[in-house]
């Protein structure tokens, strides 16, 4: 069980803030690594940043984040291993390949099966980097059809940087929630209470959805 969170929005000031409040609300679902991909408003540069840390120690040794933080895009994934060494930083999220970045809570069944569909040789152990590679050979929509198992996703696409996609499939155990700041900004959360807590409104993604 893996944690993911996000804020998005141009009202920015206060963005910082309630991302680290997000991730840290999320720690408990994954301490194993924590990592963060983020867009500032100024440019279309996705940036990315993973270490085998929890997400206290990550926020205060490996990146700051002011609560003035020129940023509209800021996600997190809080990492609970299952396969994959998190000490190889490779095996963390975010995962990348071509077009897509994502971060991901849950399982991706048939793998090996997944990557010979997509015509590219397996180097990463962690299922979840299977996932940009689908989405690259298939794009999001029929990405998600041929992903099995059971999961929470959240992916940029550096084409359409300003966009975010969410999706989950009919788990119960990929909770995705989603809220509305004072200032407008989106946020969402696998945990409800820090969206609760920031929120104006919220709701919970339903099964099925993206």
């Amino acid at each position: 069980m893996c944690g993911l969170c996000g804020v998005n929005g141009t009202n920015y000031n206060g963005n910082g803030k309630a991302f680290r409040e997000l991730l840290i609300a999320n720690e408990g679902r994954g301490k194993e690594a924590t990592g963060v991909m983020w867009k500032h408003t100024d440019g279309d540069e996705l940036l990315t940043k993973k270490y085998p840390l929890a997400a206290r120690e990550f926020l205060s040794e490996i990146l700051e984040i002011p609560n003035w933080t020129k940023t509209e895009i800021l996600i997190g994934h809080t990492r609970f291993s299952t396969v994959g060494n998190p000490k190889n930083n490779v095996e963390n999220h975010p995962h990348s390949y071509g077009d897509w970045t994502i971060v991901h809570n849950g399982v991706i069944s048939d793998v090996d099966g997944l990557y010979k569909l997509c015509g590219i040789k397996r180097r990463v152990l962690c299922d979840s980097a299977v996932i940009p590679a689908v989405f690259h050979r298939f794009g999001f929509e029929k990405g998600l059809e041929k992903l099995g198992g059971w999961f929470a996703i959240v992916a940029i696409n550096k084409i359409e940087p300003h966009k975010v996609y969410l999706a989950k499939n009919g788990s119960y155990n990929s909770t995705i929630f989603i809220g509305r700041t004072v200032s407008n900004n989106m946020i969402f959360s696998s945990e409800e209470r820090p969206v609760k807590a920031l929120s104006v409104s919220h709701f919970q993604a339903s099964c099925n959805s993206w």
